[in-house]
Formats: C-alpha cells, sequence, structure tokens
C-alpha cells in the first residue's frame, strides 16, 4: 500500500491533512468573497450613479471583445490556409464560403425554432378554443 496523499494508515495524520484542506478551502473562499465584493460593489455602485455611461461602456466592451475575437480567428485562418501553401483568392473564397453556410444553419436553426413555436402557440389556441366552446 502507498503511504502518500490520503492513503495514510496513522487517523491523526489523516485528519491534519483534512483539516489543512478545510482551512485552505475557506481562506480561498474568503478572499474570492472580498474580491468580488470589492470589484461588483463598485461596478454596482458606478452602474447605479452613471446609467447612461455605464450602458455606453458595456457595449463598447462588448463590440471590443468580439472585434478582438473575430479578428484573432480570421487571423489564424489565414495563418493556417497560408502554411497549407493557399493563395489569398483560394483562402477569401474558403473563408466566404465557410462563414455564408454558417450564418444560413443559424438563419435555418432559427426559423425551425419559430415555425415550432407559432405550430405550438396555434395548437394551444384551438385547444383553449375548442374546451371553450364544449363548456358553453
Amino acid at each position: 500500500m502507498n503511504n502518500s496523499g490520503f492513503e495514510q494508515k496513522r487517523f491523526l495524520q489523516k485528519f491534519k491533512e483534512y483539516i489543512s484542506l478545510f482551512l485552505y478551502i475557506i481562506l480561498i473562499l474568503a478572499f474570492s468573497i472580498a474580491v468580488m465584493d470589492i470589484l461588483v460593489f463598485s461596478a454596482t455602485l458606478f452602474a447605479v450613479n452613471n446609467k447612461e455611461l455605464y450602458s455606453k461602456i458595456f457595449v463598447l466592451g462588448i463590440v471590443f471583445i468580439l472585434i478582438i475575437y473575430f479578428s484573432v480567428k480570421v487571423s489564424l485562418s489565414i495563418i493556417k490556409y497560408r502554411k497549407d501553401k493557399l493563395k489569398l483568392k483560394e483562402i477569401l473564397i474558403i473563408f466566404l464560403k465557410n462563414r455564408i453556410s454558417g450564418i444560413l444553419s443559424f438563419l435555418l436553426v432559427i426559423l425551425l425554432v419559430l415555425s415550432v413555436i407559432f405550430i405550438a402557440k396555434f395548437l394551444l389556441e384551438q385547444n383553449y378554443y375548442l374546451i371553450y366552446k364544449t363548456l358553453k
């Protein structure tokens, strides 16, 4: 039997390890709560006192993150295709095909979800109407 970690034979050694693990978790929890209180409370106060400015900063932050994300994705795609010895024109064609395919797939999913919602709403309305007519 291995005598490392939690496989030790003596109860007091196991108990000491459990206590140290417990104290570590409690200390990290307290530290996390303190840091989050400082960050979240200050952000909340700023948002409540400056609603329009906070909204603008939030939207600009989201737009900035999206621009960085898509720039990195495009750059990595171009680098990958350049390693495969493809020309820029071929890379653009592949890139546009993939993006158009993704957009069309997204729109198809949205259309299917909307049609399911519409059909469910229609069936529920008809069911309600039939129940209303049978009770009268």
